[in-house]
């Protein structure tokens, strides 16, 4: 008799884990840019703290990047953006030139962007940036 309702118990706790896990991808395959939150994204990995974006509206974002990481000096700088498939592409307020970076999200409160600092030209592997959204 246990051994039945250990054999049930198994078999339900196995398609439970199916059943929930078929409706995680159900799930983040409707993820879109608009499902993005608005507000304030910290970097979590490779240095977490260093990098924050504030996605402001639809249209604006603000990157706040240390200047210095052994000092408290920040820089922020405001960017006009539009997300599109796996990429999102920024430009200045006051310039036409834009940029675009590979841009995944993650969840509606997690994404992952191309790395966005400026590099040596000798180093080639990069990995990209994750970010979490902070309350505040």
């Amino acid at each position: 008799m246990k051994r039945k309702i250990l054999i049930i118990t198994t078999t339900l706790l196995i398609l439970a884990g199916g059943f929930s896990s078929c409706k995680k991808k159900e799930i983040e395959s409707f993820i879109t840019p608009m499902s993005l939150q608005m507000g304030i994204y910290e970097e979590l990995d490779p240095v977490r703290g260093r990098t924050k974006i504030s996605f402001i509206d639809n249209e604006r974002l603000i990157i706040t990047k240390y200047l210095d990481l052994s000092e408290e000096h920040w820089n922020n700088e405001e960017f006009i953006y539009s997300i599109t498939d796996n990429k999102i592409r920024v430009s200045t307020i006051s310039s036409e030139t834009a940029s675009e970076f590979y841009f995944r999200i993650i969840s509606k409160t997690k994404f992952e962007i191309e790395w966005l600092y400026i590099l040596p030209h000798h180093v080639i592997n990069v990995p990209n940036m994750i970010f979490e959204k902070i309350n505040i």
